[in-house]
């Protein structure tokens, strides 16, 4: 049986608990940073919904330090804030897509999509130390709030406000990054 789904990155060692042990684990390393660790990826047998995600665990330290220097306390912050924001953006498509309606539009899923997307290449290229990490920053800030602006529209959905949340706090930690003025 072929299972092809999107990929939820979780730095979360719990997945196997929170799936309830109904779930196939694979096991790979990847190297961040010069660190290899262990990665987990974790789907769920038998799951026949194409957009139902794939789990993906890093076992082990997703902020590595560079050869003696260690990384500044507001980028590992903003690292954090956009695997949140990549994670509450990837689970709130899901929820729009079972929810249908408004929540289906396709310019709103399409914009979770992109902040997730952009969030988790954000934390990739400040884990690399990219030249480029500041416009990247930049870039993922913008997106980030059209997305706060987006899901803050579903008022008293609570799904929705957390993900405007996250995603504001994400963008502001990204414009702080990006050395970009905070808008009035």
């Amino acid at each position: 049986m072929k299972f092809s789904a999107r990929l939820v990155f979780v730095y979360d060692s719990r997945i196997p608990a929170l799936l309830g042990g109904r779930c196939r684990e694979l096991t790979f390393y990847k190297t961040w940073h010069h660190n290899t660790l262990p990665v987990s990826l974790y789907t769920v047998p038998g799951a026949r919904d194409v957009n139902a995600p794939r789990f993906i665990s890093c076992k082990g330290d997703v902020m590595p330090h560079r050869m003696g220097q260690a990384m500044s306390a507001d980028m590992e912050q903003c690292i954090n804030n956009c695997v949140d924001c990549h994670r509450i953006c990837e689970e709130t498509a899901a929820y729009c897509t079972q929810m249908g309606g408004k929540h289906a539009e396709p310019m709103h899923l399409r914009l979770l999509r992109d902040c997730a997307q952009i969030c988790i290449t954000s934390a990739d290229f400040m884990l690399r130390e990219s030249d480029l990490h500041l416009q990247v920053c930049g870039v993922c800030a913008q997106v980030c709030e059209r997305c706060a602006e987006s899901c803050a529209q579903f008022g008293d959905d609570a799904q929705m406000r957390e993900c405007a949340e996250i995603c504001r706090r994400c963008a502001a930690s990204c414009r702080q990054m990006a050395g970009m003025a905070m808008p009035m």
